[in-house]
């Protein structure tokens, strides 16, 4: 997506009236080299103040889509044409990510050959998504088939979209080379890396199972719970496999660690409701993970979590009552002082009233 912050701001011609005009840039390049977070800091203030600013508003949106803020991308964008693609596009992932893919097809489909190639690459693989998700997988795979080779997330959606269009074989044979290259490897250090490679042969492993090749499957689900050794689902495929090559004591075994993991994670249901919790409300998602990490005895850490929520969300008070009753609760009298005189010296009385009610 980094082509088409890049197109946004090309496209996008600004009118700018300054505020800060020294934030402007910063958070322009700030988002040029990926910093979400510090460029949503910088240009959603600004942004506001200078509504007529299409680039700022349009470089603020994308990083807001980039750190989950939903409600506050709807805000920027709001008055804004769908008649300028960059605008569609944006609108058009918002609307896919609040959980609304038939308005994120609607927005999206006129911008076909609309677009410069870079940021056809994204509106397609967007538009890809959103078809899968209302079970249009012919119509993901087509679309998709040109790219498949391009990365690994359009690979792995291809493939999403020929199995869901009931095409296993093909969508393993999509997903074959990067799957050998990464069994013939030594693992990556890195968690990340590591992380993404599970994914890789979890999903390879499926489609081998589902074409009848378990024996192909198998190495790939060894793998992949190495990897990724808390995934029930690849705990789950492993033993489905084992138990259609015979071997009945590993697959039974297998099972037992996927009904173990199953039991101790939330399940789809309640981490599909915390996803849609976080994308209405980030601030109120970012305090609830603060609290709980305060709860597990990191205080240090859920004060820093919450400081950096204030940064994004400097106007939501409630940031400052969480940062207050995190610190009351773990007897940190002295660290609640200072925070209370800092909001005194920059003469924000709301705030201060507001800590100092959870220490009268």
């Amino acid at each position: 997506m980094r082509r088409v912050l890049i197109l946004l701001l090309v496209l996008a011609p600004a009118w700018t009236h300054a505020v800060d005009p020294a934030d402007r840039e910063a958070g322009l390049r700030a988002g040029a080299e990926r910093r979400f977070a510090d460029a949503y800091r910088l240009l959603r203030p600004y942004a506001l103040a200078n509504p007529d600013d299409l680039e700022a508003r349009l470089a603020a949106s994308f990083a807001g889509l980039e750190i989950g803020r939903l409600p506050q991308v709807d805000e920027l964008l709001t008055g804004l044409s769908d008649d300028l693609p960059p605008v569609r596009l944006l609108r058009g992932r918002l609307r896919f990510e609040q959980g609304e893919p038939d308005a994120a097809i609607g927005l999206l489909e006129p911008l076909r050959g609309r677009v410069p190639a870079p940021m056809a690459r994204d509106l397609e693989t967007l538009l890809a998504d959103a078809y899968l998700t209302v079970g249009r997988a012919d119509d993901a795979a087509t679309l998709l088939e040109p790219r498949r080779d391009e990365s690994l997330d359009i690979a792995m959606l291809y493939a999403q979209a020929r199995y869901q269009a009931g095409d296993a074989a093909t969508a393993a044979t999509a997903l074959a080379n990067r799957a050998d290259r990464a069994l013939a490897t030594t693992p990556p250090a890195n968690a990340t890396e590591r992380d993404s490679l599970g994914v890789l042969l979890r999903a390879y492993g499926r489609y081998r199972l589902a074409e009848g090749r378990a024996e192909a499957a198998l190495p790939a689900l060894e793998r992949a719970c190495d990897l990724r050794p808390t995934d029930p689902q690849a705990w789950q495929l492993r033993g489905q496999t084992l138990a259609v090559l015979g071997r009945r004591d590993d697959a039974t075994a297998a099972l037992e660690t996927f009904r173990r993991l199953s039991t101790s994670q939330p399940s789809e249901l309640e981490t599909g409701a915390a996803i849609e919790a976080a994308a209405a409300d980030p601030t109120g998602a970012v305090i609830d993970d603060a609290k709980a990490l305060a709860e597990a005895g990191d205080v240090d850490g859920a004060i820093r979590m919450l400081e950096e929520e204030e940064a994004l969300a400097p106007d939501d008070v409630r940031v400052t009552v969480a940062m207050g009753e995190i610190l009351a609760r773990a007897g940190r009298r002295e660290a609640l002082d200072a925070l209370i005189a800092r909001y005194e010296a920059s003469g924000d009385q709301e705030r201060v009233a507001l800590l100092r009610g959870l220490v009268d």
